[in-house]
């Protein structure tokens, strides 16, 4: 017995190119353990590229210090008040309800992101009272650093403040 329903999605949510259109959710319903479990892994290998997977717990920035390079860590429904630095390449996805940033705006907050390498997606977040930066502290440009459907609210400076060489545009 197998049910697999789609969720139907309009695509221009999703990006311009097919690699955005990576979050489609499917439900699925098996009555033999051993094939579901075969099912999931099939998909889960798919989904990925074969890159690991990572939910955050209590903390982003835990989730990013365990994650191996290439990664894609997911960030539920939240709201996570750290500042997140991230120095090798990642991919954060948040889904619906995830907020990274204090609960209401204030001088002097540190950034919600701190990105320090290249190749380096965001996406699918909500920016609370904070920003993003960019900070090229190599001796190269930091290239790949991609910003998508991401919603900045509570501001009262600039969302994505850039510092050093980054070639072409990260904001999508």
């Amino acid at each position: 017995f197998l049910i697999v329903g789609s969720q139907n999605f309009e695509p221009a949510s999703f990006g311009s190119s097919d690699a955005d259109y990576d979050l489609a959710e499917y439900s699925l319903g098996v009555d033999n353990q051993a094939a579901a479990q075969e099912f999931d892994s099939y998909f889960d290998g798919l989904w990925s590229d074969g890159k690991p997977i990572a939910f955050v717990g209590a903390s982003i920035q835990s989730a990013v210090d365990q994650a191996a390079p290439g990664a894609i860590i997911v960030v539920p429904a939240g709201n996570y008040v750290e500042t997140v630095t991230i120095n090798k390449p990642l991919t954060i996805v948040g889904l619906a309800g995830a907020v990274v940033g204090p609960t209401a705006p204030r001088p002097g907050v540190p950034p919600a992101f701190r990105i320090t390498s290249s190749d380096v997606i965001i996406k699918h977040l909500t920016i609370r009272g904070t920003k993003i930066v960019l900070e090229d502290v190599s001796p190269n440009s930091l290239v790949n650093v991609r910003i998508h459907n991401v919603v900045f609210e509570n501001m009262d400076s600039e969302g994505i403040l850039v510092q050093g060489r980054i070639p072409g545009s990260p904001i999508h």
